[in-house]
């Protein structure tokens, strides 16, 4: 292979990796877009939304742990309807 093969292709790898690179920063910024769009999603403690409609909620109750164990008094029999 001589030196201005060589060249030549340096030059077509040169051109390929070019179009590669545009192609590459171009959906770049199309994911940089989605990113921002997503980003701002809606919450029922942003909008207005109803709270059920909420993807990731957790469950919110009130009451917090306590050490005491669970279930009725010691040695009372349960009833039950």
């Amino acid at each position: 292979m001589t030196d201005q093969d060589q060249i030549q292709a340096l030059k077509a790898a040169n051109a390929e990796l070019r179009t590669l690179l545009i192609q590459t920063l171009a959906r770049i910024s199309e994911l940089e877009a989605l990113v921002l769009m997503t980003s701002t999603i809606k919450t029922s403690k942003n909008s207005s939304k109803p709270p059920f409609t909420d993807l990731d909620r957790k469950n919110q109750s009130l009451r917090s742990e306590s050490d005491k164990p669970v279930g009725g008094q010691f040695r009372h029999k349960g009833r039950t309807f």
